[in-house]
């Protein structure tokens, strides 16, 4: 490239990491825990499969041996290998962890981040080589680049973003086949390049087929160059076709950890409820408000140039292909309906791109911008756009990226963190299958011991039972989870599980046919080991102190019981800003009670902690989902995980939050700080 070119691009070149870095700088660092860290962490596994494997490509795997398909974690496999679409976003990954021997998720990210700038700059160069227009070409790359959709992905363990990238460079590459030169090699980068984004993303399979589809045209109106074409077309379909059929293959031998069937909606009623809760959810992410005047704005535009001058500036094949992407986009929304209220990737996946050339295409039917007066103008009015787009994608992307510490993902990084140095300090065997119980993403928990074994996604007492016949060398649960939500599901559990080791956060233990032991031995958490324990007692007749809201009431045997009627919003509540163990180090508070629901509605559980304005950790417990029927006393033990408290002005505070009118008896309340 000549000095000349290499000028010529430098301005969207700056545009674009000026762009990235802004958006990106906050966040880069921040292990996922946080919009889909669920799929996220998948990927990451992934690459961390082929790191552990030699790098070998045609065999994934993740950490898992119950994969999630076609068994849903019920069923146990001799291998993590698992069907997954061409992996190469995540093999790329792989081969620089072990390039640089780390296994850090940065490598990921930064090998997506600078795919997805490659895929802005060559949508620059797309735009340019219709549009002739540099100012307009830009105004096409703030348009994509500020999608909060995009924004928040372009850095993500997803292969989303250099699947839209490659789409992009197809796309660029087949433009400049028909605009500058009609040669192989344009359209065989074409073909290449489109193939590769729907090898890794099935959705961008849609491109390809409208592509091919024009050239079919192409070939019975005899505007075909059959013989510069036949080659890289066979080629690309065969190659398509084998990992396709080699991924089926991998599916029916070892199951899978990805979605590979459809998910239509059931009914009509049922479609429109979905694509009402997505638009409701995602109306935002997917474009700003900006972003949708601006379309709005060139449509117009577009239109009265045509009514005025009578004339089509944009080629009838280009409108074509664009849309029947789109209507192929859309016909595949319907066809997995179901996760677009969840996904929103799946977006970026179908309706992003198409949306993005058609931009292009009405910039394209827009007059040219020749004079300066214009030109000026034009600046302005794409600097005043970019200006809102920017803080709308940046309001989103501080949004998403805030887990909060009652994240159950947050809550579950936050456990395992540093978990495999703990177990390597343990000798536990880098070979050891482990079943992790209660996690929040399959792959997550085992991506930070760097253990391969088997995950409970759901705590229900039959799947309990059935993981604890995996054959696993070592079961690990968070502390902070394992009373409510395995205990009180099944509470032999405490007699099948052997404690080897705990680092206060995680407990690692052996699976046993039977120990005798209590709930107490097996986590150390009875009252007696506590820091400190507030309680209160029934009837209560002493100093109220940091208590408030006690009321009382005496039950069918005349005994008398804390009352929480159904008419107040608070129940019993205690708070404090003056508690010596919260800023010594992170801890573990417990919440003991007895309750009867009268009335069984729901009433939350809070557990707050508040440093001015901030708030440190706001966590909630449905007392009714753990409670026996109406009538009925129960037992309830609830724990949180407390950071560290380095502020003076704090409140801390535990109380009832009765959200449903609930009218509950309550005995014996005691919070115990570990």
């Amino acid at each position: 490239m000549n000095f000349y070119m290499t000028k010529k691009y430098l301005l969207p070149i700056a545009f674009i990491l000026l762009l990235t870095v802004f958006f990106q700088y906050n966040y880069f660092s921040v292990f996922p825990t946080s919009n889909h860290s669920w799929a996220q962490n998948d990927r990451y596994a992934l690459a961390l499969g082929f790191v552990d494997n030699g790098l070998r490509f045609f065999e994934p795997q993740t950490n898992i041996y119950n994969h999630q398909f076609p068994g849903w974690w019920q069923e146990e496999y001799q291998s993590t290998r698992t069907a997954v679409d061409f992996p190469i976003h995540d093999y790329i990954p792989a081969v620089f962890m072990k390039l640089f021997n780390s296994n850090s998720f940065l490598l990921f990210r930064i090998y997506v981040l600078l795919f997805g700038c490659i895929g802005l700059f060559f949508l620059y160069k797309l735009s340019l080589l219709l549009t002739k227009c540099s100012i307009k070409s830009l105004f096409v790359v703030a348009f994509a680049a500020c999608s909060p959709a995009f924004v928040f992905y372009h850095a993500a363990l997803l292969p989303t973003v250099p699947s839209v990238a490659c789409a992009i460079i197809g796309f660029y590459f087949y433009f400049s086949y028909y605009e500058e030169e009609k040669s192989r090699l344009n359209f065989s980068l074409a073909l290449g390049f489109l193939t590769l984004a729907a090898l890794s993303r099935t959705t961008f399979a849609i491109a390809l087929i409208a592509l091919f589809g024009i050239e079919f045209l192409n070939l019975l109106r005899k505007r075909n160059d059959i013989k510069k074409k036949i080659i890289p077309t066979i080629s690309v379909l065969a190659v398509y076709f084998a990992y396709f059929a080699y991924n089926s293959y991998l599916n029916k031998e070892f199951g899978a950890d990805f979605l590979s069937s459809l998910m239509p909606p059931d009914n009509f009623s049922h479609a429109k409820e979905l694509i009402s809760t997505a638009m409701e959810r995602y109306k935002w992410v997917y474009f700003s408000q900006m972003h949708y005047l601006i379309f709005v704005l060139a449509v117009a535009g577009a239109a009265l140039y045509l009514l005025v001058k009578k004339t089509v500036k944009v080629k009838a094949d280009y409108l074509l292909l664009v849309f029947a992407y789109l209507f192929g986009c859309l016909l595949f929304s319907l066809a997995m309906l179901k996760q677009f209220p969840n996904h929103d990737y799946y977006f970026l996946d179908s309706f992003y791109l198409p949306v993005v050339l058609w931009f292009v295409l009405l910039l394209q039917q827009l007059p040219e911008i020749a004079s300066v007066k214009h030109k000026i103008i034009s600046v302005l009015v794409l600097l005043c756009s970019l200006f809102f787009m920017v803080k709308a994608s940046a309001n989103v992307m501080a949004e998403r990226n805030t887990a909060g510490s009652w994240s159950r993902s947050a809550i579950t990084y936050s456990s395992y963190k540093n978990s495999a140095a703990f177990l390597d300090s343990l000798g536990v065997d880098k070979d050891a299958r482990i079943l992790a119980l209660d996690v929040t993403a399959p792959n997550m928990v085992h991506n930070l011991m760097r253990r391969r074994g088997y995950t409970l996604m759901s705590t229900e007492a039959g799947r309990i039972e059935n993981a604890l016949t995996f054959k696993a060398d070592y079961i690990v649960f968070q502390n902070n989870r394992f009373m409510e939500d395995i205990y009180q599901n099944y509470p032999a559990i405490v007699h099948r599980l052997k404690k080897v080791a705990g680092n206060g956060r995680i407990t690692l233990c052996q699976p046993v046919k039977f120990i005798e032991q209590s709930v107490e031995e097996l986590i150390n958490l009875s009252p007696e080991n506590a820091k400190v324990n507030l309680s209160l007692a029934f009837p209560f007749n002493g100093d109220a102190g940091n208590w408030s809201n006690i009321k009382e009431k005496s039950n069918a045997e005349n005994e008398t019981k804390g009352w929480l009627p159904a008419s107040d919003v608070f129940g019993l509540t205690y708070k404090t800003g003056n508690l010596p163990e919260l800023s010594q180090a992170s801890c573990m508070v417990t919440v003991r009670t007895a309750i009867q629901f009268i009335e069984k509605k729901e009433c939350l559980l809070v557990v707050s902690l508040k440093t001015g304005d901030e708030v440190i950790l706001y966590e909630t417990k449905n007392l009714a989902e753990q409670s026996n029927d109406a009538g009925k006393w129960k037992e309830h033990y609830y724990q949180f995980q407390l950071p560290e408290v380095d502020a003076e002005d704090y409140e801390f505070a535990v109380y009832f939050w009765n959200t449903g009118k609930a009218e509950l008896l309550y005995n014996n309340f005691i919070i115990s700080v570990y």
